[in-house]
C-alpha cells in the first residue's frame, strides 16, 4: 500500500521537475538573448565613442533585433538621430558660411548615421559641384540659386567667380526684368 502511495507522489515529483525544466529552458533562453543584446549594445557604445558610426549602427540593429525593448540601445539610437540632426543644421551653416570642407565633413557624419539622407546628399552634390568646377560652372550654379531666391548663396559664387577671374564677362548676378505691363 505504501508503494501505492509513493507512485503518485513521485510521478507528480517527475512531473513537477519535467515541468520546471521545460519553464526553465525559456528563461535560460532569455537570458541568452539578453546577454547577446547587452555584448552588442556594448559594442555599439564603444563604437560610438570611436566615433565609428557604422559600427555603431550594426551593433545597435543587433542589439534591438535580438530585444526591442532594449533600453540602452534604444537610448543610443535615439542619441544617433538626434547627432545626426545637429550635424545636419552645422553642415548648413557652415555651408552657408562658405565653409565648405566643414560643412562636406558634417553632411558625411549625417549620411554615416543615415544613410541615403535626401538632404545630406543633395549638400554634399551641390559641394563637389562646386569643388571641381570652373567659373563658368561656378557662375551656372549662382544662375540656379538665383533662380530659387537663394540671393546670398548666388551672391557668393558670383563672388567666386570674380576672385578666380576679375573680368569674367557674366561675373554679375542676372537682373530680373521688371517689365512694367501697359494699361
Amino acid at each position: 500500500m505504501k508503494n501505492l502511495i509513493l507512485v503518485p507522489v513521485l510521478l507528480l515529483f517527475v512531473l513537477s521537475c519535467g515541468v520546471a525544466a521545460i519553464d526553465a529552458q525559456p528563461a535560460a533562453a532569455q537570458s541568452v538573448a539578453a546577454q547577446s543584446a547587452q555584448d552588442f549594445f556594448n559594442k555599439a557604445t564603444a563604437a560610438y565613442i570611436m566615433g565609428d558610426m557604422p559600427g555603431t549602427l550594426d551593433n545597435l540593429m543587433a542589439a534591438l533585433k535580438i530585444d526591442q525593448r532594449h533600453s540602452g540601445a534604444r537610448e543610443l539610437l535615439k542619441t544617433v538621430i538626434t547627432d545626426s540632426s545637429n550635424w545636419l543644421e552645422a553642415g548648413k551653416n557652415y555651408y552657408a558660411a562658405g565653409e565648405v570642407d566643414k560643412a562636406e565633413a558634417e553632411f558625411k557624419k549625417v549620411l554615416l548615421a543615415r544613410p541615403g539622407h535626401p538632404e545630406a546628399e543633395d549638400y554634399l552634390k551641390k559641394i563637389q559641384k562646386e569643388k571641381t568646377g570652373t567659373p563658368s560652372n561656378w557662375f551656372a550654379l549662382a544662375q540656379e540659386y538665383y533662380d530659387k531666391g537663394d540671393l546670398v548663396t548666388a551672391q557668393r559664387e558670383i563672388n567666386r567667380v570674380l576672385a578666380v577671374y576679375p573680368t569674367h564677362q557674366p561675373g554679375n548676378i542676372p537682373r530680373r526684368s521688371s517689365k512694367r505691363r501697359r494699361r
